[in-house]
């Protein structure tokens, strides 16, 4: 088989003279570079070029979080309330 003929990489692993082949043209590696990690470069932080937004108190996130909470359930709550109360309706009004 050429080299140039491409395989399937599980023929490759089933066939011990394929896996040979392609055993041997696989590049060198030494394996003390697999865990040589590159250092990595700190960089300073500009001098307050912008100032940072100011954050939200937490209780007002609270009760604005609490508030979308309630209006949702509310507006489901009404919404299947409407749709029990029409189908009651309809079975009354047909039978």
């Amino acid at each position: 088989m050429s080299a140039s003929q491409p395989i399937s990489p599980e023929l490759a692993l089933v066939s011990p003279e394929l896996r040979l082949q392609w055993t041997r043209a696989l590049p060198d590696v030494d394996p003390d570079e697999l865990f040589r990690v590159a250092r990595t470069v700190r960089v300073a932080r500009p001098a307050a070029a912008t100032q940072a937004e100011p954050r939200m108190p937490f209780f007002l996130a609270a009760a604005i979080y609490t508030a979308a909470g309630l209006g949702t359930s509310l507006l489901q709550g009404a919404l299947t309330l409407a749709v029990v109360a029409g189908v009651a309706l309809i079975l009354t009004l047909a039978g």
